[in-house]
């Protein structure tokens, strides 16, 4: 992925644009920015201090603090909830 995750702060698009035309497989642009989202979040110091990440899907709503491996399962499945903007 050519653009990093500080480029994405204005411009969410991409994680409300995750079926592909065929709507059984992700898009390219979803996959890469919820990996890069995750792999961002883990940088950040609270995620360290909490011990994990705030689940932001539709069901966790950042209320559950999940490993890194599971944020990106429920990302997937799930889907962003909406509005997020942190």
């Amino acid at each position: 992925m050519t653009r990093k995750m500080n480029q994405y702060i204005f411009h969410r698009s991409w994680m409300y644009d995750k079926k592909s035309s065929t709507k059984r497989t992700f898009k390219a642009t979803f996959v890469d920015g919820v990996r890069e989202f995750v792999a961002y979040a883990k940088s950040r110091y609270v995620v360290k201090l909490e011990g994990g990440i705030r689940c932001l899907c539709l069901k966790c709503m950042c209320r559950l603090i999940q490993s890194p491996r599971s944020v990106l399962k429920h990302l997937k499945n799930l889907a962003f909830r909406d509005d997020y903007y942190v």
